[in-house]
Order: C-alpha cells, then sequence, then structure tokens
C-alpha cells in the first residue's frame, strides 16, 4: 500500500500532536505495530511493505521513514557494540571473536554457520 507524501506529511503532523493512533486514522494501514532490537522500541504505521515510507515513533520522537531502515541501522549498531553477529539460520544472535571470518563462525544456538 502507498501513500502520497503530503498524507504523509500530514499524518506525521498529526501523530507529533496526538499521537500515533491519530496519524493511523489519515493512512490506508493494516495498524500500528512494535519491532524491537538491542534493546530499542520502534512504532510504526504499518503500510503492508517493509521499506514503505511511513510514520515513525521511538520514544517521543516521530518521523517518516521506513521501518525495515530502520530495523538494519540498529541491528548494526547492537553488533558492533556487541561483538555479535545474527545467524541467518536461526536468527539468534552469535559471539563474533575478535578477527574473526563471520562465514567461518558457527552459531552456538543452532550449530549452523552464521552466515547460512
Amino acid at each position: 500500500m502507498q501513500a502520497g507524501q503530503t498524507l504523509l506529511t500530514e499524518a506525521l503532523r498529526a501523530a507529533r500532536a496526538k499521537g500515533l493512533g491519530a496519524a493511523e486514522a489519515l493512512l490506508p494501514a493494516y495498524g500500528i505495530e512494535y519491532v524491537s532490537c538491542g534493546g530499542r522500541e520502534l512504532a510504526y504505521i504499518n503500510l503492508g511493505e517493509t521499506y514503505a515510507t511511513t510514520v515513525c515513533a521511538e520514544g517521543a520522537d516521530y518521523w517518516l521513514g521506513s521501518w525495515g531502515a530502520w530495523y538494519e541501522e540498529v541491528e548494526a549498531e547492537h553488533c558492533k557494540e556487541q561483538g555479535v553477529i545474527r545467524c541467518a539460520y536461526c536468527g539468534a544472535f552469535a559471539d563474533l571473536p575478535d578477527g574473526a571470518d563471520w562465514r567461518e563462525v558457527e552459531c552456538e544456538h543452532c550449530g549452523h554457520l552464521v552466515g547460512g
């Protein structure tokens, strides 16, 4: 589902004034959803596509963006800060030893190589 830029801008103003529920009412949406990673949580209006521009909120900050891009950025920060890598097979975070080639790291949770 696609929302036009003018409609998204109006929805962002509504969210900043009255919260995501007010913005959701203006958009062709599937509801308000939440995703978390690395101790952070994002609320966003689901427009049906991972990388569709939508109204996002983290705490009291509201902006236009995609939840997919937010998740990729937060996951990369989490992996760098914690020295971990997400297993492509089971989705768990596995320790990434210093200097290790990530393609050779075995997931301690499922036993597969993290690269899949």
